[in-house]
């Protein structure tokens, strides 16, 4: 009987070792990534299209319509602790980029409306917002941690993604790339 007991005690610590424990949750935007920079993975592949409802509740926001423009597309929710941290200097770069014809657009995944629209106005976000209730969209871009942002092409191609949150050298170096020579 001791010998049952201890290895039962013995496959439960090994269980909380390698993470047995931890609750299996499905929804993308559960998952949160550490606040890291993040250096950017270079991608080739076109931008899955969308059009969906605006964060502000007016208007739908299609991706099709910024055709022709780089876009950054970052992917948030208020609750994520990265997100709250990356919110500033993403705000003041698409301040800066946006003036140099670079468009911004944010994608809420998993959120509630009027936390989503405090986060904004505390971070002074003025780019819009479309709302992914179910992290359809996340899920069709790959996303599996928040805050996650695609570089994308005048050509609708996806050149670079963030996993995290984003680093200021690298996310510029990488967005004045794609500004300069489409890749």
């Amino acid at each position: 009987m001791a010998i049952t007991i201890a290895l039962i005690v013995t496959l439960a610590l090994i269980g909380v070792i390698i993470g047995f424990n931890r609750p299996k949750t499905n929804t993308v935007a559960s998952k949160t990534l550490p606040s890291l920079k993040t250096l950017p993975s270079k991608q080739n592949r076109p931008a899955p299209l969308f059009n969906l409802a605006n964060l502000s509740g007016s208007g739908s926001s299609s991706l099709s319509s910024y055709r022709g423009k780089v876009v950054v597309l970052n992917f948030w929710a208020s609750w994520c602790t990265a997100c709250r941290a990356e919110a500033p200097l993403l705000t003041h770069l698409s301040n800066i980029y946006q003036a140099k014809g670079v468009k911004f657009l944010g994608v809420d995944v998993n959120d509630k409306n009027t936390p989503a629209m405090n986060f904004r106005a505390k971070y002074k976000v003025k780019y819009p917002s479309v709302v992914d209730p179910q992290a359809k969209l996340a899920s069709t871009y790959g996303v599996f941690g928040l805050p996650s942002t695609f570089i994308i092409n005048k050509a609708g191609i996806i050149k670079y993604q963030f996993i995290g949150e984003i680093g200021s050298h690298s996310f510029t170096k990488a967005l004045n790339q794609v500004i300069t020579t489409g890749n």
